[in-house]
């Protein structure tokens, strides 16, 4: 990289800093009674970044309540659109999970919106709850199975590895990374992205967290792809992390197609939750219907 496209990442860098800080410093409505209820108990909390899309908050709770035992869901919506806002809203009064509706911006960059939100939440909500770990999940995380989390007591944190392909530097997946708070709270946490160093969302943490970690003694979630053929109508290739959780992908907004449904033009998700959510099993589902291990 030259010296021209260096300064200009560091001014970009700089700008979003900026922006993160002064959004940070807002206040959400409600946001005072949101974290007095979360206090009254010491539960680990999987943060969700909620977008536009109530279909898939819903299967990721109807699948929740059954399938998640050591973290509670809590939902932050950062949607543009004020009517998804109340609609997904008033699905998470439905299923009893907290919400709440964070301060609007005009940040149309998927990456710096999402990033935004992120470090609002971990400076306005985790920083005064304390809770003993931490995470965020993509909105389109779906809990097939019981939660298997194969962190130690002693990591500070967990999740899927990505690398920068272009250099040696990595973060953790923005979709699914938990955090120790012990082992972070005193740490310049920063979920902005390093266009600099070609990582995305989260990978401003490279300096403060990972940069110092050895990778060959640390636990990283597994994520592996299963192309499945259902009723043998609906073919398609699900990506599972963890041997829990379904990441629907497509789900994030791209311009303005902000109701697409591109994710389940097949209906194959539609199919597949309707089966989890009738009693099968996940390992039942792949049992009947034709399906191989990509990798």
């Amino acid at each position: 990289m030259n010296y021209f496209d260096k300064t200009i990442h560091k001014v970009k860098n700089l700008r979003n800093s900026i922006y993160s800080f002064i959004y940070t410093t807002r206040k959400a409505e409600f946001e005072d009674e949101f974290i007095c209820k979360l206090k009254r108990n010491k539960n680990n909390f999987f943060c969700v970044i909620a977008f536009e899309q109530p279909q898939v908050l819903e299967w990721m709770f109807i699948l929740s309540k059954k399938n998640l035992n050591k973290f509670n869901i809590l939902i932050f919506d950062n949607s543009r659109n004020l009517s998804k806002r109340k609609e997904i809203e008033c699905l998470c009064k439905r299923f009893d999970i907290p919400y709440l509706s964070l301060p609007s911006h005009k940040i149309k960059h998927p990456s710096r919106s999402h990033s935004l939100a992120m470090n609002w939440v971990y400076y306005r909500i985790i920083q005064k709850i304390r809770p003993n770990w931490f995470g965020y999940l993509d909105h389109d995380m779906i809990p097939v199975n019981k939660e298997t989390l194969n962190f130690v007591k002693n990591d500070f944190f967990y999740g899927i590895r990505r690398k920068s392909v272009h250099s040696h530097c990595w973060a953790l997946w923005a979709g699914y990374c938990i955090f120790n708070f012990n082992g972070v709270k005193n740490l310049p946490v920063n979920f902005l992205y390093d266009f600099s160093r070609h990582l995305d969302t989260g990978g401003m943490n490279w300096d403060s967290l990972y940069k110092f970690c050895d990778v060959t003694k640390t636990n990283f979630a597994s994520q592996e792809y299963i192309e499945i053929d259902l009723f043998g109508k609906h073919k398609n290739i699900i990506q599972l992390i963890d041997k829990t959780w379904i990441h629907i992908g497509g789900v994030s907004y791209s311009g303005d197609q902000y109701n697409s449904k591109v994710y389940d033009s097949n209906g194959f998700y539609t199919n597949f939750i309707n089966e989890l959510e009738a009693g099968k099993s996940f390992k039942k589902i792949l049992s009947e219907n034709k399906h191989k291990y990509i990798n």
